[in-house]
């Protein structure tokens, strides 16, 4: 990965087009925000994507909660209940003695975490424990991380820029364990847990790397934000695209240019940036939450996937409410195999 190009002026900028796209949110305006993927264990071809309803957007208001679609981008469920913002996911948790999958999502509302798990066999998605207060005002950003002694931290981040880091034991409670401060709002987050990083967007200024186990440290800034530069505010959503032996990229969506920049896992050097355009489906604008798996998920995404949230999606030349673009990744490692320059 060292070889890879750096200097922004030099790197590659190349268009992709989305492979599918969800079902439109119910409601219209700035409604839905971000995602992660469930794989299934037995059928990776039957996993599912669970989805942040945060708004409705009217008076009264009405129901907010987890929107789930299959990969074919048909919904299948939805869970009312609370203002989900931000969403992420790790795998073989132990909570009151079950080893399962642990979904967890902030609520802008209520300023709670809410929980939830998914049954392999009814691919039902269910809520589990209490919900889990924290001391932040209109929290927004969420992220879990799964540290080297297999603990379960979360890392949850308000829109003033304060942040929090707690602890979910075995037996479902939660702990304070360090609080931590941006300068500005901020929002969205993701671990390398493999490399005990954390990374968060503050919108309007900067991509940082934390230490995840020492988060109280001064922490690294990997790019400004800037007028003409590649990363351009609002600076929204973070994730790990994971390969084998610490290889991969981050990836970040830069609103104001409606592009996605990668940098690589190691170094956090950047390597390029791409959007996504026009094709059978409509071009992507103004993304908020992203996530990527490097999984096998069947004929359709091999090699994974890349899901982003749509801020003007377009149906049939007009105007439809928000939805999800996924993008198959085999073409985005086209671009990053012929055009990219490496060692």
């Amino acid at each position: 990965m060292s070889g890879f190009l750096t200097l922004p002026f030099l790197a590659v900028l190349f268009s992709v087009v989305a492979t599918g796209e969800t079902a439109e949110s119910p409601y219209q305006g700035d409604s839905i925000d971000d995602a992660v993927l469930w794989v299934n264990p037995n059928n990776p071809s039957d996993s599912l994507i669970l989805a942040t309803l945060k708004a409705s957007n009217q008076k009264p208001v009405k129901p907010t909660g987890l929107l789930v679609y299959n990969l074919s981008g048909e919904q299948l469920q939805f869970l009312p209940g609370g203002t989900p913002n931000n969403i992420d996911i790790r795998y073989d948790i132990k909570i009151r003695g079950i080893s399962q999958p642990l979904i967890a999502a902030s609520n802008w509302w209520s300023n709670h975490v809410s929980f939830y798990t998914v049954d392999s066999q009814s691919l039902e998605v269910r809520r589990i424990l209490d919900e889990a207060p924290t001391g932040l005002s209109d929290l927004r950003g969420l992220c879990l991380y799964k540290n080297s002694l297999g603990e379960i931290h979360y890392f949850a981040i308000g829109e003033d820029g304060q942040g929090e880091q707690y602890l979910l034991s075995e037996a479902g409670s939660t702990s304070l364990v360090n609080r931590y401060q941006l300068a500005s709002a901020a929002e969205g987050c993701v671990v390398d847990d493999q490399m005990s990083r954390l990374y968060i967007s503050e919108e309007k200024k900067a991509l940082w790397r934390f230490s995840a186990d020492e988060v109280t440290q001064p922490p690294t800034r990997i790019m400004r934000t800037s007028w003409f530069g590649p990363l351009r505010a609002d600076l929204e959503g973070l994730t790990i695209y994971q390969k084998p032996n610490g290889q991969g990229f981050l990836i970040a969506s830069s609103q104001g240019n409606s592009h996605y920049l990668l940098f690589d896992r190691q170094e956090n050097n950047y390597i390029g940036r791409f959007k996504i355009d026009d094709g059978l489906i409509d071009n992507v604008t103004g993304t908020d939450g992203i996530f990527a798996s490097n999984l096998n998920l069947g004929n359709l995404y091999p090699e994974g996937v890349l899901i982003v949230q749509d801020h003007m999606n377009i149906v049939s030349g007009r105007s439809a409410n928000q939805n999800f673009k996924l993008i198959d990744w085999r073409k985005i490692s086209l671009h990053l195999n012929r055009d990219l320059k490496h060692e």
